[in-house]
């Protein structure tokens, strides 16, 4: 992935790790949630209504365990930011999976969980998704369930 503006290349290739302009990347170390640094997105325009309340509950949520908690959007550019180790976490609902498949490599190849919020491996047939460190991912999967 290329991000022009910031002049920075990501790559992951399965079972060689990921980089960014070269240089290996890996999720932060970071096992606290309460000082964690977690992002997500939001529902896709016309996406149901059960979807926005699932949203809008889960982020209450997690404003009551982590220490900082943000909502923006494209899901790719958080989830290079949690293969960098800069932030600690991201979570989705529904059926957005475009911004999903590309980041999810990079965070499995900086050595991060990819998850579901069961704490099953996440596929393209889950419900949710997960992307943290290994240290977090128990946790912010108990947060969001």
């Amino acid at each position: 992935m290329f991000l022009p503006a910031l002049g920075q290349t990501f790559t992951a290739v399965r079972g060689a790790g990921a980089s960014l302009n070269g240089s290996p990347l890996a999720v932060s170390a970071k096992s606290d949630l309460a000082a964690a640094l977690v992002g997500t997105g939001q529902a896709a325009p016309g996406e149901a209504a059960d979807a926005r309340r699932r949203m809008s509950a889960s982020i209450d949520r997690m404003l009551g365990a982590a220490l900082l908690v943000s909502a923006t959007v494209p899901a790719t550019l958080q989830l290079v930011q949690v293969a960098a180790g800069h932030t600690d976490a991201f979570w989705q609902y529904g059926q957005v999976r475009s911004g999903l498949v590309a980041g999810a490599l990079l965070v499995q190849e900086a050595h991060g969980a990819v998850i579901d919020s069961t704490g099953a491996p996440w596929t393209l047939a889950s419900d949710d998704f997960i992307a943290t460190t290994l240290g977090l991912a128990s946790g912010i999967a108990a947060v969001l369930r």
